[in-house]
């Protein structure tokens, strides 16, 4: 394939990005618009509707192995409209539920239909319309879709929501999946080229090279000869710490900075400054990816995660702002290594063939880390400090850096 003139695969980045931003940036990033208004509407405690996020990202997590096999299996095309739809459906569902239990329910189907619709299929679409040199530049990309929707999604639904109410701000965000995404997806969404070329009946003219790629590789791993594998496990371990330190950061930074004198608007600017400059990062380390090799990248990229963390947290002690700086620089440059590395990891560690069902298991990983940030707050709560928190994930995050260099490694054939 020319990937001078691959119009249709950087279409296919263009409507990845609209995807990540209008439904997982309006489900997981800008939820908080819309605690203090429900809340009040419904009469009910402010923890009450914060459950919804808990909900939706354990149907994310459970429904991800599923989503994996069925998109590998049935037209993918199908499955991410019908993932759209769904979460259509439940942004009406929001804007017209009498009580906070119709939200659970709808939370529970919002969740599976982000499995369908955002990282995976997303994931899986770029490794088959690129090449290993473009594929981190293109995921990095797709993948901004989800901060930028967060930069621009918040401060609409709160202006829809002070100045219409917040049953039509969630009515819109539906209308935006369906308008939008739907026509997108059914005009530019194919598996891969050949499929492509199969619809306009010239399979003939497909190139050898794409045909070999299309093909199942025998010595490829399935997903249950991969879960036989320790190293499976330990780079599992590994990214559920990966995403366990990165939200730590965004959950409980602005509490923590805070607490050692830094006033609450400041707290919030480092920590908007810093997710706006994610959105370069992530572009930047996609190229990264792509020049330089991927392991080798992914290694890099968690020294510096983990050089960024400590930062942070050292900061608190000695109030510096090159601190500050130099964690703000780190988090651009290194945080998108808990997005971009899984997609382009897998199949090193185990072939193409079966990369759908494995992202799917993989993707689990994320679910647990983003559970585990109570065990933060429990720290918290039971030494006065958030100290004890942070120095156990400095280690962590050094652990993390030896099982990447030692268990990702290229499948032998």
């Amino acid at each position: 394939m020319n990937h001078t003139k691959n119009f249709r695969g950087w279409a296919i980045v263009a409507v990845s990005f609209l995807i990540l931003m209008f439904i997982f940036a309006t489900c997981i990033s800008c939820m908080g618009v819309y605690v203090k208004p429900v809340s009040e509407a419904l009469g009910i405690p402010r923890t009450s509707f914060t459950l919804i996020t808990t909900i939706q990202a354990l149907a994310m997590m459970l429904s991800s192995m599923l989503a994996g096999k069925l998109l590998e299996t049935y037209s993918m095309k199908l499955l991410m409209v019908l993932g759209t739809i769904a979460s259509a459906l439940c942004m009406f569902i929001y804007s017209a539920a009498p009580s906070i239990i119709y939200f659970y329910l709808a939370g529970i189907f919002m969740g599976v239909s982000v499995a369908f619709t955002c990282n995976i299929p997303i994931s899986m679409l770029i490794k088959n319309w690129f090449d290993e040199k473009q594929e981190g530049f293109a995921l990095g990309l797709a993948f901004v879709g989800s901060g930028a929707g967060a930069m621009v999604l918040n401060p609409l639904y709160t202006f829809l929501i002070d100045n219409y109410g917040w049953r039509t701000s969630y009515f819109i965000s539906g209308l935006f999946m369906v308008v939008i995404l739907i026509p997108l997806i059914l005009i530019f969404v194919a598996r891969e080229p050949s499929e492509l070329k199969r619809v306009k009946g010239e399979t003939a003219d497909v190139p050898v090279e794409q045909k070999m790629a299309s093909k199942k590789e025998p010595a490829d791993l399935t997903l249950s000869a991969a879960l036989r594998r320790p190293q499976t496990w330990a780079v599992f371990v590994a990214y559920i710490i990966l995403t366990f330190v990165s939200m730590a950061i965004l959950n409980h930074g602005i509490p923590f900075m805070t607490d050692y004198g830094m006033s609450p608007t400041k707290a919030a600017s480092v920590i908007s400054i810093s997710s706006g400059i994610l959105i370069a990062g992530k572009i930047v380390a996609g190229a990264l990816y792509g020049r330089f090799g991927v392991r080798r990248v992914t290694v890099i990229e968690m020294i510096l995660v983990t050089a960024c963390f400590i930062c942070f947290w050292m900061n608190g002690l000695l109030n510096s702002p090159i601190l500050i700086g130099l964690f703000l620089l780190l988090y651009g440059v290194g945080v998108p290594v808990a997005t971009l590395s899984m997609p382009l990891i897998l199949p090193i560690m185990y072939g193409k063939s079966n990369f759908g069902s494995i992202m799917g298991m993989f993707s689990m990983a994320s679910g647990i880390g983003g559970m585990l940030q109570v065990v933060v707050s429990l720290i918290y709560d039971s030494a006065g400090s958030y100290y004890p928190a942070w120095i156990m994930m400095s280690a962590l995050c050094v652990i993390n850096i030896g099982i990447f260099i030692i268990c990702v490694k290229p499948l032998k054939r």
